[in-house]
C-alpha cells in the first residue's frame, strides 16, 4: 500500500512513517505543500491514501491568512487530482469546517495530532475498503 504524508513536521511524524512501514504502508513524506501537490501530480505509482496536516504554515504563494483556510485549499486542491482517501492529522483548533468537509466526503477521516499508530492503520484500511 502507498501512501503520500505532507506535514511540516518531519521530526515528529519520522517515527510514526516507520511504524507505518512495518504494517506495510509505504509512505512518500512531502514537507511543503508545494512538494505534495508536485509528488501526487507526478505519482507514476497508485496512490493508497493521502495523511494530510492541514495545520501547517501557508505556501508562500498562498493568498490566504490562516494556515487551516490554507490546508482546506490545499484539501480542495488534491480532491481536483485525486479521489482517494484522504486524512486529516492535524492539531485541529475550530473544527467546524472539517465536520463539514467530513459530511459531504466519504473518503475523508480526521484524526487529532498525536494518535497511536494503531488509530492511523485501522482508519487508512477503513478508508481503504470502502
Amino acid at each position: 500500500m502507498k501512501a503520500i504524508w505532507i506535514d511540516d513536521d518531519g521530526f515528529r511524524s519520522k517515527s510514526l512513517i516507520d511504524l507505518l512501514d512495518l504494517y506495510g504502508i509505504n509512505v512518500e513524506f512531502c514537507d511543503t505543500y508545494e512538494t505534495g501537490i508536485n509528488k501526487i501530480a507526478s505519482s507514476k505509482d497508485k496512490i493508497d491514501v493521502i495523511i494530510l496536516d492541514i495545520m501547517m504554515a501557508p505556501p508562500l504563494t498562498s493568498i490566504h491568512g490562516n494556515s487551516q483556510k490554507t490546508g482546506i485549499y490545499l484539501y480542495n486542491e488534491i480532491r481536483g487530482k485525486y479521489n482517494g482517501p484522504i486524512i486529516f492529522y492535524s492539531v485541529l483548533k475550530n473544527v467546524q469546517a472539517v465536520e463539514e468537509l467530513l459530511k459531504v466526503d466519504k473518503k475523508l477521516a480526521s484524526l487529532n495530532k498525536p494518535c497511536p499508530i494503531e488509530k492511523i492503520v485501522e482508519t487508512v484500511i477503513k478508508l481503504k475498503n470502502e
